[in-house]
């Protein structure tokens, strides 16, 4: 719920650099959840919400509308 892999990409370019992408490696990606976001609980998807704001704070200043929309709706619509 944290997105690690996406604040160290972006870390990785705030800071003049380039991700590296390794087409050799296999990784096993796994959300942790129901792939259905409504089976989710929903202090998982606000928490999920709530760390996509921070993240767009700290490294994509425009996708902070989006990102705050995207907690409100979590936070009083219950998507």
């Amino acid at each position: 719920m944290y997105k690690e892999d996406i604040e160290l990409s972006l870390y990785t370019i705030s800071v003049g650099e380039v991700p590296k992408y390794f087409f050799n490696l296999k990784a096993f990606h796994c959300r942790g959840w129901n792939n259905n976001r409504k089976k989710m609980s929903r202090i998982a998807r606000l928490l999920s919400a709530k760390n996509d704001v921070i993240i767009a704070f700290r490294y994509s200043r425009l996708s902070i509308p989006f990102s705050i929309l995207k907690y409100l709706g979590v936070k009083f619509f219950n998507l």
